[in-house]
This record gives C-alpha cells, structure tokens and sequence, in this order.
C-alpha cells in the first residue's frame, strides 16, 4: 500500500482591498444613519428671537420673539397654523394661516439650524433661535 499525501496551501495574507471594503461599508452606514435621523435637516421648531432690522408693522420687530410649535406658531396672532416645506434650492416655503384666516407665505433661508431669514416680497426678517 502505498501513501499518498496531499498539500493543501493556505493564504493567509490579508487582500490589498480589504481596508478600502470597511471604510466603505462604514461611509455607507454612516450616510444611512445620518439619512434616516434627519442629519442635517433644519427644524423651525422652537422659540425664536427677531435680531435684524427688520419689522412687520406691529407684530415683529427687533426683539420680538416667535415659536414654533409641531404645527402651531404665533407670528401673526397668539394660534396661527403653519406649513414649512422644503424647496429644491436648500430654502424652505412657510405658509401662515392666522385666526381669522389672515396669512403670508415666506421664503426660510436657514443659517446653520439656530438662525434663519424669513423673506416676503419687500419684508425680510431675521431670527436667531433662543430654545
């Protein structure tokens, strides 16, 4: 009887495309993540403080202060509804709707998430978050 053996070779060095497969899957994971959790998406909800020089008759002027809710705000009376919607062009459209059915539609051009400009044919007004 005669034995025969048979040499099995083993690569045991690493592929040169291994690192660059991890930091992929990583970079993937992260876009992702940041996708679904909003990441970088700006939010008009919460308390904000007029900073420009811009006014709005009686209702906004230096230091006056508004805020929004999930779907409320207080812009032009102490309940108004609202609608931000985002443009194609990195601007939001806001649509207020008052009590009495008195409203206005605004060009929000956000500056980071804690500023932002609100713009409306002639009248442009600036605020700074403060909550």
């Amino acid at each position: 009887m005669k034995e025969t053996t048979t040499a099995i070779t083993v690569n045991t060095t690493r592929s040169a495309r291994t690192p660059v497969r991890i930091v992929a899957t990583l970079c993937a994971m992260l876009i992702t993540l940041c996708t679904l959790s909003g990441c970088g998406s700006f939010s008009i909800q919460g308390t904000w403080q007029s900073v420009g020089e811009g006014t709005w008759g009686q209702v906004i002027g230096k230091g006056a202060t508004v805020t929004f809710d999930k779907t409320t705000c207080n812009l032009f009376s102490p309940r108004d509804t609202y609608l931000l919607e985002k443009n194609s062009d990195n601007t939001y459209k806001l649509t207020v709707t008052g009590l009495l059915g008195m409203g206005g539609t605004f060009t929000v051009t956000p500056d980071g998430n804690d500023r932002m400009t609100l713009k409306s044919g002639d009248i442009v007004l600036e605020f700074q978050r403060i909550e």
